[in-house]
């Protein structure tokens, strides 16, 4: 189960939270994959955490144009993120109205939210009420790609 990130501070460069996402990644590629796949992964990640707004969808296509790679290594990379429940994902209507495009939203599995808001309530717990998820957008589910 993920919770959506805006429920947790995101922001500083001396965030434990940051470094335990890092960690989280670099451990999941190096199992299967290269060091530079795992450099790929914390950059789009980074770029869905940053990017991920109210008023801007993030997709294939924007994190495309962002940096310049294929769409194709970027839906296997952000299928892995998925996984690990740093993202979720979900198919929308292409911007330009033909066919389907993925769209990214932040999340965070379980153990890190409860690593962010330990101290806040008893156990660790994390009260989307508490903490702020708004309902204007609510949190994407997993869509498995076809």
């Amino acid at each position: 189960m993920s919770m959506h990130a805006s429920c947790v501070p995101l922001r500083g460069p001396t965030n434990p939270l940051h470094r335990a996402i890092i960690r989280e990644v670099v451990a999941e590629f190096q199992k299967v994959a290269s060091g530079n796949m795992a450099l790929q992964a914390i950059a789009i990640l980074t770029i869905i955490y940053q990017f991920s707004d109210e008023d801007e969808r993030v997709t294939t296509a924007k994190i495309t144009e962002l940096t310049g790679v294929g769409a194709w290594p970027i839906i296997k990379l952000t299928q892995r993120l998925e996984a690990l429940g740093l993202i979720t994902r979900r198919q929308i209507n292409a911007r330009h109205g033909k066919g389907r495009a993925w769209e990214y939203r932040p999340a965070l599995p379980d153990h890190l939210v409860q690593h962010a808001t330990r101290g806040f309530l008893p156990g660790g717990e994390c009260s989307s009420s508490i903490v702020g998820v708004g309902p204007s957008r609510p949190p994407l589910t997993s869509i498995q790609a076809a």
